[in-house]
């Protein structure tokens, strides 16, 4: 059984070439087992087979917060109902019901830790203190078979919740597709303008500090009135998308800063990346950051924000610049490297050979990794 934070589509298992997919489906493809793949989101309980394979998707829902409070239960259900030898999640909070139900029907449980538990209890201060979540992740952690982390920030953050017990977690990486790298033909096109591009691409969300760039990029373009922003991702909280775009309109920055909720396809995504002249990524918080690996990987300079994982991934004055998160510290930033055009050259002759280490694959890719640790964890 396998327990992601996004719901399952057969198409995507199938053909998505994010590292993700590809590690689920060297572990789907590496046993002579049956699998349930679980997903968290959606409108709706879904329940549909592969027309193929020897594995049934489920969906819970968590379109409101009714729902999101009840897919933790369900969760612990699911697990006590089909009774699998061993769990995989990936995620932070839906381990705590997983390996509940781990324990009572006797399952393995390998988890690979994913998210921001510090900023996600700082959002909900109440339900943490309430339900004592830390409390319970370090207990389903300690209980765990098998324990990954996405970066080394994120095996810290850990350790504030697990104490000593957090060295035993391992740190996995993705090896991006052959499809990130440099030099791929440019696809996104601003008004037809040929003005240096400052592109944000990812999920749009709180967490993410995109109000960052904006401030930035009035502090910008008082300087530079040729610059053109553009800030696009799928949307993940429409309150906040809309709070965004009447900062945009408040500030008369509709002509130079573009708001996009927009989905475009995985193997879409480079194009759009190497549009950019330079790439911004201003989270609040941040387990790693795998759009910065993408970027990075097209070849394009990074001005990100110290927190979380991101320092293993920009190296200062070396592929990027990193930051403190505040709109001052990010606008420098930019105006930084837009005006030196040895720098400029520099950090993409770095952002250059990051693309040729991130594309490499290892013993510590997420997909062998994790087919280690299930062994380990059905062999004991």
């Amino acid at each position: 059984m396998m327990v992601k934070s996004y719901p399952w589509s057969v198409e995507e298992f199938d053909n998505s070439i994010h590292p993700e997919y590809v590690a689920i489906r060297k572990v789907v493809l590496s046993f002579e087992s049956n699998f349930a793949l679980v997903g968290i989101g959606g409108r709706k309980y879904q329940r549909f087979r592969h027309p193929t394979l020897d594995l049934c998707f489920y969906n819970i829902p968590t379109a409101n917060s009714i729902l999101w409070l009840l897919s933790y239960p369900a969760l612990l259900a699911l697990v006590v109902i089909l009774r699998p030898r061993v769990v995989f999640t990936m995620g932070v909070f839906i381990q705590i019901p997983i390996q509940f139900g781990a324990d009572l029907v006797g399952a393995r449980h390998v988890t690979a830790v994913i998210g921001e538990p510090f900023y996600l209890t700082g959002r909900m201060r109440f339900l943490c203190k309430v339900a004592r979540l830390h409390f319970l992740l370090k207990v389903t952690l300690n209980r765990a078979n098998g324990k990954m982390a996405i970066s080394q920030g994120m095996k810290r953050d850990l350790a504030k919740i697990m104490g000593e017990r957090a060295q035993s977690i391992q740190v996995y990486h993705y090896a991006l597709s052959d499809i990130f790298r440099p030099d791929v033909p440019r696809t996104l096109r601003v008004n037809g303008s040929s003005a240096p591009l400052i592109l944000t691409s990812c999920r749009i969300d709180r967490r993410k500090g995109l109000e960052l760039v904006i401030l930035a990029a009035a502090i910008v373009l008082d300087k530079i009135p040729e610059v053109n922003f553009v800030i696009r991702g799928p949307i993940s909280d429409r309150g906040y998308f809309n709070e965004l775009h009447a900062m945009i309109v408040e500030r008369g920055l509709q002509k130079r800063v573009a708001l996009r909720g927009d989905e475009c396809d995985y193997e879409d995504l480079p194009g759009i990346l190497s549009s950019a002249d330079l790439f911004v990524h201003p989270s609040l918080d941040e387990s790693l950051g795998i759009a910065i690996a993408e970027a990075l990987a097209c070849g394009v300079p990074v001005v990100a924000t110290r927190v979380g994982g991101i320092p293993e991934l920009v190296e200062h004055m070396v592929n990027g610049i990193l930051v403190e998160p505040d709109p001052v510290a990010v606008s420098n930033a930019i105006l930084r490297i837009l005006s030196d055009a040895e720098l400029r050259e520099h950090l993409k002759q770095g952002a250059r050979a990051f693309s040729n280490q991130i594309r490499l694959s290892s013993d510590t890719d997420f997909g062998n990794m994790l087919v280690m640790k299930i062994r380990e964890a059905m062999s004991t």
